[in-house]
């Protein structure tokens, strides 16, 4: 049986005592929290100094933990509230947020408590989100959670609320907000996969936080050490390069050839400038003799290299496949599905004979889903992986859907009983949390981010959510990303269903090549399943309010498919590429650079709805040979003008 947490859970926990000790002794400042305690109503019986319906939060003097009163939320599901006050905390400012909870009945929910932010215009910007607490809980339970506002936020708010759906009853007591210090490191990896090394240099990424935007953080003088499994060093990295602008981290190197086969310990150690206090963070390394057997995994260009030759994921979310399902799929240039669920071997036997690989689910094995402890989640888990790792259908595993960073211990246990039970194959997340990203990187051998942004945010949102992305794993890590497909009245009740639509297949085609362009490795589309509930009006037993043929928006989505399937030489290609780049800066266009036999190939993507002209240099004497995607660059001595449509991409191969 595993155990529940492996070597790297163990040096991210020990990681983060260590930097919570380096504070825990250090003053603490109290934000203000109005009716902190819910002991004053207003007249119609909700809390004073928060911002909530009567409706569904009350003060209620029958059950506190402490004074007279807590408050009280009750609700059926059917919309979806919450309880907020905006408190006066600076931006830049590192906090610790907590609240009591107690439940009753709470069902297809939990209640909880977060903090969040906006941007100077007004709009929503990022938050954190503790873990809830659901079903009957007759003991006050404390949850909390950590979060570190941007210099750049503005109106931070505190909220207890029940999540969306969630029906029953709850109560919440004893609000805090305390300052803290942050901690000084926020991740380190490498650049190999899974830490490994049969030899040659080694990268090793170590993300930190600036306490200022004009401190030196070279001053900081970080070590890395190499220590062996009796954490005596052994040999240390050179600092090769600080980066201290948007995603700041150190670079350290050393050669691995020298180092004996065995498993290291990689620790970082600085002085927190705010604590005055040392901080080490540390990962594991292995030095191997050869690499293990491996049906799938990730090369040294974040490619998954599976059965020996690259392979670019394109895949779908989907239900469990029917032959219907398995037909029209075959019938498609995806090579991939990612069902929602664990699905029967011979569903995936099925899929594979029709040239479908398949991400098989194990992600809703933790005590917040479907089990009460890790040790069941765990032994469930090596139950489902042993019955499917000798399928020549599976091609990865994917191990966490959204869950919230204060699982990253758990987390971080799983990815590891994955490498153990399965150390052919690699394991995908995929999260919404994009501004905490970098805090999971223990967690994953690839990842994936989710942006829905149509028809509320523009489609230039997948370019952003994909760099963020990127950007977590130091451009180190494997980025397999979800574009949407869906329209979100399919989750919607009938009232709001009006108010949504589905992306236009101009929409879709450009954030899937934006994805791309920013760095993506493969694209796993949500939803399938949507697709065909669309299909139908809610009263012919579908989710739509106007029914969407299913056939006409499968046709689109199978055209961007194709699409994209015919450029895999150009995207799976790693060779050398000319000197081209931006002649001239435009915000609006996403590229990326690809190198052939035949040349280096210029991907450009329009990240508006408005034409744009991106202005490329390339070298004396290199040539225009061939444009895909659309009409000709134009070219002018050392200067190419491509002429993007609204969210059009283009190909440009340059000799």
């Amino acid at each position: 049986m595993f155990k529940p947490i492996g070597l790297s859970a163990v040096l991210v926990l020990s990681s983060l005592l260590l930097c919570l000790a380096s504070y825990a002794d250090e003053p603490s400042t109290v934000f203000v929290v109005q009716n902190d305690s819910f002991e004053s109503a207003d007249g119609n019986g909700a809390p004073e100094k928060w911002n909530c319906s009567s409706k569904y939060f009350s003060v209620d003097s029958s059950d506190a933990r402490s004074g007279n009163s807590c408050l009280k939320w009750s609700g059926d599901g059917s919309e979806y509230r919450l309880c907020t006050q905006t408190l006066d905390i600076p931006s830049g400012a590192a906090v610790d947020f907590s609240v009591w909870i107690k439940t009753k009945d709470l069902k297809d929910g939990k209640a909880t408590v977060c903090l969040e932010w906006n941007r100077k215009d007004g709009t929503w910007y990022a938050g954190s989100y503790a873990s809830g607490i659901g079903g009957t809980d007759n003991e006050w339970r404390q949850v909390k959670s950590r979060a570190f506002i941007p210099k750049d936020a503005v109106n931070p708010h505190i909220a207890c609320y029940v999540t969306q759906g969630g029906s029953g009853v709850a109560w919440f007591d004893d609000v805090t907000v305390v300052k803290t210090v942050f901690p000084l490191f926020s991740a380190i990896t490498t650049n190999r996969y899974r830490a490994q090394s049969d030899g040659g240099k080694v990268d090793v990424y170590v993300g930190y936080t600036a306490p200022s935007d004009d401190f030196d953080c070279a001053s900081l003088s970080p070590k890395l050490a190499i220590l062996n499994s009796d954490k005596e060093e052994v040999a240390s990295a050179a600092l090769e390069e600080v980066v201290s602008q948007n995603d700041s981290y150190f670079r350290f190197s050393f050669d691995s050839t020298a180092l004996a086969s065995g498993e290291y310990t990689l620790s970082c150690s600085a002085v927190n400038p705010e604590s005055k206090k040392t901080e080490t963070i540390a990962t594991r390394f292995s030095k191997l003799d050869k690499f293990p057997e491996r049906t799938s995994y990730i090369d040294e260009h974040l490619r998954l290299i599976h059965n020996g030759k690259p392979f670019f994921p394109l895949g779908l979310y989907l239900a469990a496949p029917d032959s219907d399902d398995v037909k029209l799929l075959a019938d498609s240039a995806f090579n991939c599905v990612m069902p929602y669920a664990a699905i029967p071997r011979d569903s995936v036997d099925a899929l594979y004979q029709n040239g479908i690989y398949t991400v098989y689910s194990v992600k809703d094995n933790y005590p917040t889903l479907n089990v009460k402890t890790m040790e069941e989640g765990n032994a469930r888990t090596e139950r489902m992986v042993n019955a499917m790792k000798d399928a020549p259908g599976v091609i990865a595993w994917y191990i966490n859907d959204e869950l919230p960073s204060t699982m990253v211990a758990d987390l971080a246990a799983r990815r590891d009983q994955l490498e153990e039970l399965d150390p052919g194959r690699p394991t995908w997340v995929v999260l919404y949390q994009v501004d905490e990203l970098r805090s999971y990187l223990s967690t994953y051998d690839v990842i994936g981010s989710d942006p829905y942004p149509i028809p509320s945010k523009p489609a230039s949102t997948a370019a952003e959510w994909t760099k963020k992305t990127v950007n977590a794993g130091f451009g180190r890590r494997a980025v397999w990303q979800v574009p949407q497909i869906f329209n979100w009245a399919s989750y919607k009740k009938p009232n709001e269903k009006a108010e949504y639509r589905a992306p236009t297949f101009e929409e879709m085609r450009g954030m899937s090549w934006q994805c791309v362009a920013e760095g993506a490795n493969g694209l796993i589309y949500y939803s399938f399943f949507d697709l065909q509930r669309m299909d139908k009006t809610v009263e012919e037993g579908g989710r739509a309010l106007v029914a969407e043929p299913f056939d006409k928006r499968w046709s689109e989505v199978k055209t961007i498919a194709q699409e994209i399937a015919d450029q895999f030489p150009i995207l799976l290609a790693v060779g050398p590429t000319l000197d081209v780049a931006l002649a001239e800066e435009n915000p609006n266009v996403s590229y990326r650079l690809y190198g052939t036999d035949e040349g280096t190939w210029l991907l450009a993507v329009n990240k508006t709805t408005e034409e744009q002209t991106a202005v490329f240099s390339v070298p004396e004497g290199a040539k225009i040979v061939e444009t895909r995607l659309g009409e000709p660059a134009v070219q002018d001595g050392a200067r190419v003008a491509v002429a993007l449509k609204a969210l059009e991409p283009k190909l440009i191969r340059v000799k």
